[in-house]
Order: structure tokens, then sequence, then C-alpha cells
């Protein structure tokens, strides 16, 4: 579904990807479970995107539902993985993050940092709190901010052994008003 010029959404198993347009290539911004990617790239292709353009996947944290289809889009397709340092660090010993083989993290960012992908420039805002590698990804106005908030506008879970910290959660919500 379109939601803004050059941005699409997909929703599948209750995971959201976004699709954006950098001018004859695709971005997503997170890939989704594995489970319900086949739905998402469908929902895409009847929009008009080719899933076989998709050039990168730009990563808000790499909990299951936002991660866990890397390895496949990969498999698939040449793929650009753009992910917080910090989510390449904590892939192999937490156990609730996706077992994603460090390999596949292209390039890792920072707060502050900006990637370009074709006509695309987007800034990089670290936001912990819900992960410690918690991005939210700067397009003009638009801002994809993972699990930091929901649709609905109540904050994402919190859990100890995802190193969620209240703290940082606070300090996260403080820069998204600035």
């Amino acid at each position: 579904m379109k939601v803004a010029s050059g941005i699409c959404r997909a929703e599948s198993r209750n995971e959201v990807i976004y699709a954006l347009d950098c001018g004859g290539a695709y971005g997503l911004v997170d890939a989704g479970g594995e489970a319900g990617l086949d739905a998402k790239l469908a929902q895409l292709e009847s929009d008009g995107i080719d899933p076989c353009k998709i050039a990168a996947v730009f990563v808000t944290h790499c909990h299951q539902d936002h991660a866990g289809a890397i390895p496949k889009l990969c498999a698939d397709r040449p793929l650009r993985v753009v992910a917080h340092r910090l989510a390449v660090e904590h892939l192999r010993f937490c156990p609730a993050y996706t077992p994603i083989d460090t390999d596949l993290v292209h390039y890792t960012v920072d707060h502050g940092d900006t990637v370009e992908l074709g006509d695309l420039v987007l800034q990089v805002h670290h936001l912990p709190g819900h992960t410690p590698d918690s991005v939210a990804w700067q397009l003009g106005d638009s801002l994809f901010v993972g699990d930091l908030l929901r649709c609905d506008g109540s904050l994402g879970w919190m859990d100890i052994h995802w190193g969620s910290c209240v703290g940082d959660y606070r300090s996260s919500l403080q820069k998204l008003l600035e």
C-alpha cells in the first residue's frame, strides 16, 4: 500500500516493512520474519515494486520480526544490509536476536550517519531502549522507528533479556520529540 510518494508499506503476521523507491532500485526498512516474507513481497509486487530490484535492507533492530527474513532475501538477490554497529556485536550473544550470520551485514552505522542508496539519503538516529541497537531511519519528513513506538502510539515491548533499558528509552523518546 502506498503511504507517501516513493514509500510503500506491506504487512503480514503483524509485521510491517516499508519499501523506499531509490530510483531504479528499492530499499526495505526491515525485512520482517521469514514466515511472512512471501506475502509481504506479493503485496509490494501488487503495488508495482519488482522484488528483484530490492537492493538494500535498513534494519531498525535485529529482532526476528524485523530481521528474520534477511538470510532468505540475501540468498535470492544481491543485497546490502545496513544495521547499527551494536547489532553485529549482539547478534552472536543474545538468544532473543535473530541468528543472522554477521557476514550478511555489509555496512554498520551509528547516530548521525547518513546512508545513500540511489536517489535517497537516509539519516540514522540511534534510539536505544527497546534494544541497544535500535535505530530510526529518517527520509525527509518520514521517520521509521521500528518498535520504539507503535502505530497506536504505545511503546514497544521491553525485556531485560533483549537489553531493554528504561533510562535509554526515556532518553530516546526525548530525542524523538526534539
